[in-house]
């Protein structure tokens, strides 16, 4: 789901609910090109030839290049985008420090972002070595995930006018994988009730105080059940302080 561009954005849209697959696909095809440069670059034309086809088929999926300069089609909000700048360099054969990188990642979605890297990188290795002996093996494996990233991966684009909009979307689209976590619900349903009625809340302070909340839970708890479970507390509390328990007469109140 997503916004329209804002007023001279020529060709950007804001990603307002999808972000974490696209920017997960977009590390894993980032993953399977660097991984394909790396194999190929011995000087051996048949190596090449085959990792030109990976890249055809990758390449601008993960990139565009203008007459200026090479751009990533993917970006996370901003204040993360130096780390993943750092995670997907423009330069396939670029060195890259992911130690360093995952050293300088401050928040858990920096580190999320570092550990989905890896993940990836991890799992590579795991499927390369079960599935591949040579590196012609390996190259024509990669071309085959290639090939199913790229022409398998299916995306279903819907423009909304506001980020309000898609709050009463959420329920719908949600309901087939994984569950959201209680942050992400009680953000959508605040976000939808902002838009009915008179109401002038700003629905994007909304996203953004509960992006922030989210953040500090999650310094706090190592797992997602822990996560739930402050986020409990902390609408009890937040309850308890401007509502008052007696106040809850009826569904409606909630």
């Amino acid at each position: 789901i997503v916004t329209e561009p804002d007023e001279g954005e020529s060709g950007i849209v804001h990603i307002i609910d999808g972000q974490q697959r696209l920017i997960t696909t977009n590390l894993l095809a980032h993953e399977i090109l660097r991984r394909a440069v790396e194999i190929a670059d011995t000087g051996d034309r048949n190596l090449e030839h085959l990792e030109s086809e990976i890249d055809e088929k990758l390449y601008t999926d993960v990139f565009k290049e203008t007459r200026k300069q090479t751009q990533r089609r993917v970006l996370p909000a901003t204040e993360y985008q130096s780390v993943f700048r750092d995670l997907v360099p423009t330069g396939l054969s670029s060195d890259r420090n992911i130690e360093l990188i995952e050293t300088n990642a401050g928040t858990p979605s920096e580190q999320k972002l570092v550990n989905a890297t890896k993940a990836i990188n991890s799992r590579l290795d795991e499927l390369l070595t079960a599935q591949a002996d040579t590196k012609q093996d390996k190259l024509i494996y990669l071309s085959r995930l290639a090939t199913t990233l790229h022409d398998k991966f299916v995306a279903t684009l819907h423009e909304v006018e506001t980020p309000s909009e898609a709050g009463r979307m959420f329920e719908a689209i949600n309901d087939r994988g994984r569950g959201l976590n209680r942050a992400d619900k009680i953000k959508s349903y605040l976000v939808y009730r902002a838009t009915l009625g008179s109401s002038e809340t700003d629905v994007t302070e909304i996203h953004e105080t509960f992006t922030s909340i989210y953040e500090i839970l999650n310094q706090f708890a190592s797992d997602p059940a822990e996560v739930d479970e402050l986020s409990d507390r902390l609408i009890a509390q937040h309850w308890t302080m401007f509502a008052g328990e007696n106040k809850i007469s009826n569904e409606d109140d909630l």
